[in-house]
């Protein structure tokens, strides 16, 4: 097939999407009206925190030396709202589900991953305006090496709104605690695959 043949018609496609996608929200407008429900802030995970490679102590950063491997593969997001109908502030309640790959490394002894995640809400200036830490550890059962684990534990944040204000002024920012070391090594390994 010819190549320019293709990438006509992917363009041809994704105009049609478009398309498709303003005819159903101005359908959506004309049956439920222009009171369409608020949107929830955006998640997104830093890039130099959505993984974490844990090493033995000392000197070595070779594979042998990696005690375990985690990233973050998704953040499972909902969010309802709690508005005072007068003054027009009060809340948006967001709950979040951490779903976390991990991976056992060639130094691992104890078929155990114990990290932190962290997650932040800021405001539209990037101010943050509160952060937690959260503990949390996977077990690799028999004789796994390699697994994806759901937090148990849901987050809950509660971010106070004012008047005119909805989810899109705020935005929540998640990722592993680490030290600068390991923040460096993120760094290097990102490097490398650009």
């Amino acid at each position: 097939m010819d190549i320019r043949l293709a990438r006509s018609g992917l363009v041809l496609a994704a105009g049609l999407m478009l398309a498709g996608c303003e005819v159903y929200d101005s359908m959506r407008e004309s049956i439920m009206g222009k009171d369409v429900p608020p949107v929830c802030p955006r998640v997104s995970v830093l890039p130099e925190g959505a993984s974490l490679t844990k090493f033995l102590p000392g000197p070595g950063r070779d594979i042998i030396d990696i005690v375990y491997q985690v990233e973050i593969s998704d953040i499972l997001r909902s969010c309802e709202y709690d508005i005072d109908d007068d003054t027009k502030a009060g809340t948006i309640e967001v709950e979040l589900t951490f779903v976390i790959a991990a991976e056992r490394g060639a130094a691992d002894r104890r078929r155990l991953a114990a990290f932190q995640y962290f997650v932040a809400v800021t405001d539209r200036n990037k101010t943050v305006l509160n952060k937690n830490a959260f503990d949390a550890s996977v077990t690799f059962p028999g004789n796994r090496g390699r697994l994806t684990w759901t937090d148990d534990r849901k987050v809950s944040l509660n971010i106070p709104v004012k008047a005119g204000q909805s989810g899109s002024d705020f935005e929540i920012i998640a990722g592993f605690q680490m030290s600068r070391e390991e923040m460096e090594f993120n760094r290097r390994q990102r490097a490398r695959r650009q």
